[in-house]
C-alpha cells in the first residue's frame, strides 16, 4: 500500500450507463466511471487518468462522447465546468482534445496558432499574445515562438498542440495516443510535461487514451482498462466496457521520480499485459 498522504473529494467528471451502436455494432456498453478531485497537503495536484484498451476496441468512440462532439444512444457525460457550478451536461467546446498527429494550422507561426486558440475564448488579439508568450515561456518553447509548425520535431509539435488548447479557459484535456511515434526521449520529455500542465491548477484533469500501458502507467494516478466479455465459443456478447480500475496511488506507483525502477511497476505491468491477451 501507497502512504502518500492524499485523500479524494468532489466529482469533476462522472460517465453514466453510457451505450452507443453503430449500425448493427454494438460499440460501447454501460460505460461508468467517475473521476474525483484528489488532493494533496501541501501541494497543486490536477488529475491524470489513463484509458487503455486494445486498438478498435472503441476509445475514440469514448473520446468524442467524452468531448461532447458524439451523442451516445443511452447514458450521460457530465462535468465540472468551473469552480462555482456542479456538474453540467457536457457540451462541445468544453473539453479540449489534442488529436493523435497533433494538428496545426500549417501556414500559421507557433504563436500565431496559440492566438488563434484564444479567440475560442473570447480573448482580444493583445490579451492572446500576452496569454500565449506566457505559456510558450513557462513551458520552455518561447524560443520556438516564431517557427513553423514544420519546423518542429514531433514531440515540440505535440507540446504546441498542448499550448493551443490551454488557450482555452478549460479544466479537461483529452489526449489520443499522445506517445505514438515519438522516442524515448521525446516520450520523457512529454510525459514531464503533462505532469507539469496538470499540476499547474487543482482542477486541471487530463485523460490519456492509449495503447502504450508502460507510458499510461508513469504518468497517471489511476487507469481504467476497456475490455469486452466472450462466450465459451470465444464470440463477442456485448460492446467494449470498463473491465477494471487500477489505483496506481494505491499501488506505491504514482507520484514517484522514477516509477518505472519499482518492482511493483512490472509486476503490475505484466498484469495488465495479460489482461490484454484476454480481450
Amino acid at each position: 500500500m501507497n502512504n502518500t498522504n492524499h485523500h479524494e473529494t468532489d466529482t469533476l467528471l462522472s460517465i453514466e450507463n453510457v451505450h452507443l451502436t453503430l449500425g448493427e455494432n454494438h460499440i460501447l456498453d454501460d460505460i461508468n466511471l467517475d473521476i474525483k478531485d484528489i488532493r494533496q497537503p501541501g501541494a497543486v495536484r490536477g488529475q491524470i487518468r489513463g484509458l487503455i484498451g486494445p486498438s478498435g476496441i472503441g476509445k475514440t468512440q469514448l473520446l468524442r462522447i467524452l468531448a461532447g462532439l458524439n451523442t451516445p444512444d443511452q447514458g450521460s457525460v457530465r462535468l465540472v465546468a468551473d469552480s462555482h457550478s456542479g456538474l453540467q451536461p457536457v457540451k462541445a467546446g468544453m473539453v479540449g482534445v489534442v488529436a493523435q498527429n497533433y494538428p496545426l494550422f500549417e501556414h500559421l507561426r507557433v504563436i500565431d496558432n496559440l492566438i488563434l486558440g484564444g479567440k475560442v475564448s473570447n480573448l482580444t488579439k493583445t490579451q492572446s499574445k500576452e496569454k500565449a508568450l506566457n505559456l510558450l515561456n513557462r513551458f520552455n518553447l518561447f524560443e520556438r515562438a516564431s517557427f513553423w509548425p514544420s519546423q518542429l520535431s514531433g514531440g515540440q509539435r505535440q507540446r504546441v498542440a498542448i499550448l493551443q488548447q490551454l488557450m482555452v479557459e478549460r479544466y479537461f484535456l483529452i489526449m489520443d495516443e499522445p506517445f505514438s511515434g515519438l522516442d524515448p526521449n521525446a516520450i520523457s520529455a512529454v510525459l514531464g510535461f503533462i505532469d507539469e500542465v496538470a499540476n499547474s491548477h487543482e482542477l486541471n484533469t487530463i485523460i490519456l487514451i492509449s495503447h502504450d500501458i508502460r507510458s499510461v502507467m508513469i504518468a497517471a494516478e489511476k487507469i481504467y482498462i476497456m475490455g469486452r466479455d466472450f462466450d465459451s465459443s470465444g464470440n463477442i456478447t456485448r460492446g467494449a466496457h470498463i473491465i477494471e480500475e487500477v489505483d496506481l496511488l494505491e499501488a506505491g506507483i504514482a507520484w514517484k521520480d522514477n516509477p518505472k525502477e519499482l518492482p511493483e511497476f512490472s509486476s503490475l505491468m505484466n498484469r495488465i499485459e495479460d489482461t490484454f491477451k484476454r480481450i
